[in-house]
């Protein structure tokens, strides 16, 4: 007996996609735009969106911009993130309160205002981070937001590496490692200015305007000539 055909020209996919990416459950080309928007709706940053997609900036970036199909293996696990995006591989942060809580368990008395310094930024940043949480940090302060809060659960004795680690790189910098944590400044006044001093000096081109002069010679024979100077 034959086996009979089963047509899935006009198959769907029963799966949790928002309206908006509803073609990641059709028989439709994805392309890059699919690829594009399904990461802003499920607001991926850009190492979770390489860390998802095995795939680094650019080449997605190219992707978008020329809106091309998508390879096979990227278009299925496209469509099944778009089912199961609770296995989309997110990155976690603590709270900026458990952040600063753990730290502060590892030195008490540690100000709010230094965790600035902790993670690379000014201390007047944190006031912001403390609000609004650390989703407006830069990829990499969030990573290292984690690993220090990592760190920290794991061994708070872990805590004297961590400082000692951000006194070193502001010794790099020409800061003093003990006011970092009061001043919260990682931008070194004296050379910052000299590096302003010396683009400004590159941004003056030399002058090659020549400055020309006319003198009068007078050879023997009586008849006034006159030759050119040119001055550089």
């Amino acid at each position: 007996m034959p086996k009979k055909r089963i047509s899935v020209r006009n198959k769907t996919l029963s799966s949790s996609v928002t309206e908006e990416n509803v073609n990641l459950s059709q028989p439709v080309v994805l392309r890059g735009s699919n690829l594009d928007q399904f990461a802003s709706t499920q607001q991926l940053g850009l190492i979770e969106r390489a860390t998802a997609f095995g795939m680094n900036t650019a080449a997605m970036y190219g992707l978008k911009n020329a809106d091309l199909p998508l390879k096979a293996p990227l278009s299925i696990l496209l469509r099944l993130y778009g089912a199961y995006p609770e296995h989309l591989p997110k990155m976690w942060t603590p709270s900026f309160t458990e952040f600063i809580l753990l730290v502060q368990k590892a030195e008490p008395g540690f100000k709010e205002y230094s965790a600035g310094p902790l993670l690379g930024i000014d201390k007047n940043s944190i006031y912001r981070i403390r609000n609004e949480g650390f989703d407006v940090c830069k990829e990499s302060t969030k990573i290292l937001v984690t690993l220090i809060y990592k760190l920290l659960r794991e061994n708070l004795a872990n805590w004297s590496v961590i400082k000692d680690t951000v006194q070193v790189e502001a010794v790099s910098r020409g800061l003093d490692p003990e006011l970092i944590w009061k001043k919260g400044k990682w931008k070194n006044p004296t050379s910052e200015a000299e590096k302003t001093e010396a683009e400004d000096a590159t941004k003056k081109p030399a002058s090659t305007r020549k400055i020309r002069k006319t003198v009068k010679v007078t050879p023997t024979d009586d008849k006034t000539v006159k030759k050119q100077i040119v001055w550089t």
